[in-house]
């Protein structure tokens, strides 16, 4: 009997978690049959025999499903290896639309700055702007590369605190409709782009004086930045479109995977400041603009980044998931919601929309 052979393989000690997703579409499809098989045969008063039989693997399933895995080890081992990477996963969509927001204008803010630095005026406070422009005359010296090495600790951890503050007020302006989350991404990626802008408009050095600088930590905390405003469109996404679900109902469902992804943000974040507060300001003699320590810094961070990519993309993956397959379905997403589709749907007679 399949429903058996499932239950049998539920008990072994991997558990649900060798399951596909059409293993566990099915488990639950044979329960409810199961309980309705049963419901008929008390109905027609069949032999006892049976209705033990149908009553003791009812009974089975039920533990399987709604009593949960008893998985071992610690839940924070749990949470890293198949919850987080899984909820990435899940929700690359939002992720990316937040990804978009941040680095399309920091991209835009970094060359117009480097065609006309007045346009730092609108991604930048004026003070701000002049601080940096008149600190940068006589050296590279405005990054964490400043940092004295006795002020490493406390340093990373003020960094720490003040990343987890940006991320944390990226989700919780999900719940301005997710527009609030849509404007601290646009700020802060218009930052980022108008400093980077500064440093490059210097010249050569100051250009890997800014990248070396920034990246060792940076290929940690943008993803992390990006991941919290997805999480915040997830609130904003149930709030503005609930589909089936009661809006308070959405809200409940999307802010589980939200509050998943956020306890994954905050363990990147501490990886960050780590590095943010004892990598990114390490010199040698004194010196942080030594090009052969630069380019280390460089090394260090394209190595990080590859991690971390890795670990979202394989890490708690499920037989026969592919590990990019996440990318390719937003892809098709994006085909089926793109002009050239919408334009042909509009003239045809369909009802799709």
């Amino acid at each position: 009997m399949r429903l058996e052979y499932l239950l049998g393989r539920a008990r072994t000690r991997s558990g649900l978690r060798r399951f596909t997703r059409d293993e566990l579409y099915e488990l639950g499809r044979l329960y409810r049959q199961l309980a309705s098989d049963l419901a008929k045969a008390q109905t027609i008063g069949a032999d006892r025999d049976i209705l033990d039989y149908l009553n003791g693997l009812l009974a089975q399933a039920y533990n399987v499903i709604y009593t949960g895995e008893n998985q071992p080890g610690p839940g924070l081992v749990r949470f890293i290896t198949p919850v987080f990477p899984r909820a990435f996963r899940r929700n690359f969509g939002p992720i990316l639309i937040a990804a978009v927001v941040f680095f399309l204008p920091a991209i835009w803010a970094f060359f117009a700055y480097l065609n006309d630095p007045a346009w730092a005026e609108v991604a930048l406070p004026n003070a701000m702007r002049q601080a940096y422009e008149s600190d940068l005359e006589e050296g590279p010296s405005q990054l964490a590369v400043a940092i004295q090495e006795e002020d490493m600790p406390v340093a990373s951890t003020w960094i720490i605190l003040n990343n987890l503050g940006v991320t944390a007020y990226a989700f919780a302006a999900g719940m301005l409709f997710g527009v609030g989350t849509l404007y601290v991404l646009f700020q802060n990626g218009l930052i980022l782009g108008a400093v980077g802008g500064i440093f490059v408009d210097k010249g050569a050095l100051f250009s890997l004086y800014f990248f070396s600088g920034i990246l060792p930590h940076g290929v940690l905390e943008f993803p992390a930045i990006c991941i919290s405003g997805g999480a915040g469109l997830l609130l904003g996404k149930a709030l503005l479109m609930p589909g089936d679900l009661r809006r308070i109902d959405a809200l409940k469902k999307n802010g589980i995977e939200a509050l998943n992804l956020m306890l994954g943000v905050i363990l990147i974040l501490i990886f960050a400041g780590l590095f943010e507060g004892f990598v990114t300001p390490i010199k040698i003699d004194g010196k942080a603009d030594i090009p052969a320590l630069m380019y280390a810094k460089l090394a260090f961070s394209a190595v990080v980044f590859m991690c971390l990519v890795t670990y979202l993309s394989i890490a708690g993956r499920r037989p026969g998931e592919k590990p990019l397959g996440f990318i390719n379905e937003e892809i098709a997403k994006a085909g089926k919601y793109s002009p050239r589709s919408i334009f042909r749907l509009l003239k045809s007679d369909t009802q799709e929309f």
